[in-house]
């Protein structure tokens, strides 16, 4: 689950930004980088701390609508309404597609500049940034579009991240053979897969 506090605090820092808000019976949060997934009741039970910051600034609890809060030096709101098709695909960008898989991953206890640094089970690296609202969660894994997934499994909450990984259009060499350097080994420990021998990954090394 969130940490209410901590939610708050994420919530008033995007706010200074932009952040789109879609109440329904799941309640999302939204900024270009991160998106948090919430049931409605959870909001209303559990996080009464965000709860009041959202009241703050629309001034009611929406029902069923989507919402654009940006926050002034003023300390004033500017609420506006985007078009729910082009939020919708927006949060589109960050969920899993049907039939695809999530790849798990562990931190390798690495930092490289911004990001702090995975590893996936076959040694793929991505940079996952120090942003959004952390779910107490440990577990988390990859999809096919680069978006790192945290869920509670007992309250159906979730945190998409976007991670990042260098690119020959738009990396330099140098940031690609580090790259390359640090996947050539794997950084964390796993658990034996059924029917892997044990000893097997060394074996493979040799």
């Amino acid at each position: 689950m969130f940490e209410d506090k901590n939610l708050e605090r994420i919530l008033r820092k995007e706010e200074k930004y932009g952040i789109d808000l879609c109440f329904g019976e799941d309640v999302i949060l939204l900024t270009a980088e991160w998106m948090a997934v919430l049931p409605r009741y959870r909001l209303m039970e559990a996080y009464r701390q965000t709860l009041g910051a959202i009241v703050e600034a629309l001034g009611y609890i929406p029902d069923n609508e989507v919402v654009h809060i940006v926050r002034c030096k003023s300390s004033e709101y500017v609420i506006t309404h985007p078009m729910p098709e082009v939020v919708a695909e927006d949060v589109g960008a960050f969920l899993t597609e049907p039939g695809d898989t999530e790849r798990p991953v562990k931190s390798t206890g690495m930092k490289f500049g911004i990001w702090y640094m995975v590893q996936t089970r076959s040694g793929e690296i991505y940079g996952v940034p120090s942003v959004g609202p952390a779910l107490g969660v440990n577990e988390s894994g990859i999809n096919s579009k680069g978006i790192q997934v945290r869920e509670d499994e007992n309250t159906g909450e979730k945190v998409y991240l976007r991670t990042d990984r260098p690119r020959e259009d738009k990396d330099s060499q140098a940031m690609l053979d580090n790259w390359a350097y640090l996947e050539a080994r794997q950084w964390c420990v796993w658990d034996a897969e059924p029917g892997e021998i044990k000893g097997q990954e060394d074996i493979d090394d040799v």
